[in-house]
């Protein structure tokens, strides 16, 4: 609703007005309608008229049989630049076969990856997360690894109570953390706190910083917690880029004294 109304999307970021197609197949159309009028509201949109221009579909082909087909038509004749698809597994057939999970789903989001470029648009693919815990948050994507490898940006809502934190990371885009509120049916950013942005996985980083007095290697922070260095490196980045840590080095990293006080 932000992008096709051209209003800012968690009352913060600026978007660029399209029109867009969202494929809702866990939704009948009563509630999305009911949904829609109580966000108006909330969100005070005067202008309407750019809303006749969000399409919405709860039921549509399966991408994997003839989906795609009919929605590079719509995407054509009705000029979208956005299309959500909610949700990849229910919108997807894989079929029978021999192949395993990685390879159907790797090759199955690599197809939409290239029918978004190919069309010009913007594709957010919404699945869910599992609810055991892990230590990078983008590991609880539902699924394999597959779902995630082809995806230009990740998206992972991380709730906690009343708070829910946008994990953001991609190829194109610095990691980001951001803390938003649900409150009268709205997503709204929230002044980040570092406590609400602290994991107990980051926690353990920082603790052990903290320790050990003195900048720490990826290497040598991943050893002593005894986790994947991968893993360990790519929330390193994204406390950088959230200036919780600095690194005085490439590759070394210590406590930023002065976000942390």
């Amino acid at each position: 609703m932000s992008v096709v109304s051209g209003t800012n999307f968690l009352d913060k970021f600026s978007t660029n007005q399209t029109n867009a197609f969202y494929i809702s197949n866990e939704d009948s159309l009563n509630r999305m309608q009911n949904r829609l009028i109580k966000i108006i509201k909330a969100k005070n949109i005067s202008e309407i008229e750019n809303l006749l221009e969000l399409h919405i579909e709860t039921y549509f082909p399966k991408l994997t049989d003839n989906g795609l087909n009919k929605l590079a038509k719509i995407i054509k004749q009705e000029k979208i630049g956005l299309v959500i698809i909610d949700t990849f597994f229910k919108q997807v057939n894989f079929g029978i076969g021999r192949q395993n999970s990685y390879i159907k789903e790797y090759e199955t989001t690599g197809k939409l990856q290239s029918f978004a470029i190919e069309n010009n648009i913007a594709l957010i693919v919404i699945t869910h997360t599992r609810k055991a815990p892990s230590d990078d948050v983008f590991d609880s994507v539902l699924g394999t690894t597959g779902i995630t490898g082809s995806a230009d940006t990740i998206w992972v809502i991380d709730k906690k109570q009343n708070t829910s934190i946008l994990e953001i990371i991609g190829k194109d885009v610095e990691p980001a953390s951001i803390v938003m509120k649900f409150e009268n049916f709205l997503c709204t950013f929230k002044e980040s706190y570092i406590d609400l942005r602290l994991t107990p996985e980051r926690e353990e980083i920082l603790n052990l910083l903290e320790e050990a007095g003195k900048p720490l290697r990826t290497s040598e922070i991943a050893e002593k917690l005894n986790k994947k260095t991968n893993n360990v490196s790519t929330l390193l980045k994204k406390m950088l880029a959230e200036e919780i840590i600095t690194n005085p080095e490439y590759g070394i990293y210590e406590i930023n004294k002065n976000k942390t006080n």
